[in-house]
């Protein structure tokens, strides 16, 4: 079953950073994980693109 996945990655190199399903996510959690991204990698926030995968899911 395929899912819709957030992934998050470094514009400059399109490394992922990080990645996570869009189920269950609460509002302000995109925002809230470009702040720790940025923070943890010494990256600028304006150079983590926020881009919406479809991506193989869990078996059901």
């Amino acid at each position: 079953m395929n899912e819709f996945w957030v992934v998050f990655y470094h514009k400059t190199n399109m490394q992922e950073l990080a990645a996570y399903t869009l189920r269950g996510t609460f509002s302000g959690e995109m925002e809230a994980t470009v702040e720790l991204l940025s923070a943890e990698r010494g990256i600028p926030k304006d150079e983590i693109w926020i881009i919406l995968e479809n991506r193989g899911g869990r078996k059901a």
